[in-house]
């Protein structure tokens, strides 16, 4: 009796933290030589024996027994506090009453626009000096709790107010978390 074990990704992790409850992202499949015609030796079954981290919460994944399907069991991902799940799964034949091997599943959580960015000082008292168009007037520098790097950390800043005769202007600081408004 040899039982295999594959694991086989069916949907891009890009989409993972936009999942929701029910939906399912991965199947593993597993092999096993005996008949599964006349007898249920090659029958098989599976199981998820442990998630690492178990936060937010344990059994945050399920695992369809006769597909290998996992799902989203409950919700709570959130990939600045947990970026990659350890699935440890069992695939038993037998229907589940034989012989078993394992394998890892490795999930990770890519990061979408799950987090706002805030202002660092949300009052600023500026001195603007006259006839001199390009002037820099101010910084304003923003944090954010998503991923650094990709598109969902980086801002975009533009005056929605205040300026009725359009005399300044505001672009995105190198650092992708400033805003710099110059005069016009």
């Amino acid at each position: 009796m040899i039982i295999s074990l594959f694991l086989h990704k069916i949907n891009s992790m890009e989409m993972f933290l936009k999942l929701t409850e029910g939906c399912e992202f991965m199947t593993v499949t597993a092999t096993d030589a005996d008949d599964i015609e006349l007898t249920d030796n090659g029958v098989i079954s599976y199981s998820i024996v442990k998630q690492d981290p178990e936060l937010p919460r344990p059994n945050l994944f399920t695992i369809n027994s006769v597909t290998g399907g996992i799902r989203v069991n409950d919700l709570g991902l959130d990939r600045e506090k947990w970026p990659r799940y350890t699935v440890l799964i069992t695939a038993t034949d037998m229907n589940g009453n034989g012989y078993s091997t394992t394998g890892t599943a490795v999930i990770t959580v890519t990061d979408i626009n799950d987090n706002a960015p805030q202002f660092e000082q949300t009052t600023h008292t500026v001195s603007v000096p006259e006839n001199e168009v390009g002037a820099e007037v101010a910084r304003l520098t923003v944090t954010d709790g998503d991923e650094p790097g990709p598109p969902a950390w980086s801002t975009k800043h533009k005056i929605i107010g205040g300026d009725k005769s359009g005399f300044f202007n505001v672009s995105t600081g190198p650092s992708q978390l400033e805003g710099i408004t110059t005069v016009k």
